[in-house]
């Protein structure tokens, strides 16, 4: 099972505050480079409309960019795993994760096995490779709040103390697996 594969269908407030962060700035550097030219300040419309139609270009080309390239990178770091696998052993959930190690959040994808729970970190990250956690040594596993505010995290406790701190979607969906399998 895949959680949180999908890119978030944004509903229209989320669009419109990306229209206003987007085409906010866009028209101020506009009204600014006007003034330093030397150029009369021109009309308020002027620049509020371009903003608008850079705001609304912006939002709807970074969401189709967005959502191809989290679906390719998504389907590679998968490949990359499963690859890694014997052949009994299989994918049973994944979905996109980051890792806290110190005050570094590494993300890429989280997967658990019958046997492991494997992190495997994105391209972009400078800390590469995978972080395997057997399940026969996982002592706990309870959640977390992120900044001690996003209830979105998760531990995972070895039994020889060690706990690696993962941010998730669907937060109870993962503690329910994982504890499903201790």
């Amino acid at each position: 099972m895949e959680i949180g594969a999908t890119t978030l269908k944004h509903n229209w407030k989320v669009r419109l505050i990306s229209i206003f962060l987007y085409g906010v700035p866009y028209a101020t550097l506009l009204s600014l480079f006007e003034l330093i030219g030397g150029e009369p300040f021109g009309a308020f419309w002027k620049f509020a409309v371009q903003g608008l139609l850079f705001g609304v270009l912006m939002t709807f080309t970074m969401s189709l960019a967005a959502k191809k390239s989290v679906n390719s990178a998504s389907k590679k770091l998968t490949e990359e795993v499963a690859a890694t696998l014997s052949t009994t052993d299989v994918i049973a959930l994944e979905g996109p994760a980051s890792l806290f190690k110190g005050a570094v959040a590494i993300g890429g994808r989280l997967f658990v096995t019958q046997t492991h729970i494997i992190f495997k970190g994105h391209k972009g990250n400078f800390q590469k490779g995978f972080t395997y956690i057997p399940l026969d040594t996982v002592a706990s596993v309870s959640p977390r709040k992120t900044f001690k505010l996003i209830a979105n995290g998760i531990d995972i406790t070895t039994h020889m103390g060690e706990v690696f701190e993962f941010v998730v979607n669907d937060r109870d969906v993962w503690l329910k697996e994982l504890q499903d399998r201790l």
